[in-house]
């Protein structure tokens, strides 16, 4: 249960595991098992796509600013809340 909670989707994943003396299960897994990191990520596209990577750092931050508001409608109403809700 605790390593389902964790993730672990089978137990073959797991290198290996110990009960620690607080009671918790530790667990290692499996170098194939492990998650990918950004710095991984990062390793590979510069070995196998330097020029994509390279312009992926040289390229503007996402036009997350120019989207509309999630919650513009909440900020700024079109009408006046009915006085018997106020």
């Amino acid at each position: 249960m605790r390593l389902r909670n964790q993730g672990v989707a089978k137990l073959e994943h797991v290198k290996s595991a110990t009960i620690e003396p607080n009671g918790q299960l530790g667990y290692e897994l499996k170098e194939s098992e492990k998650p990918l990191t950004i710095g991984e990520f990062k390793n590979l596209m510069n070995l196998y796509f330097p020029h994509l990577a390279q312009q992926l750092e040289n390229s503007p931050p996402s036009d997350i600013g120019t989207q509309k508001d999630l919650f513009q409608e909440i900020n700024y109403p079109k009408t006046d809340t009915p006085r018997y809700l106020q």
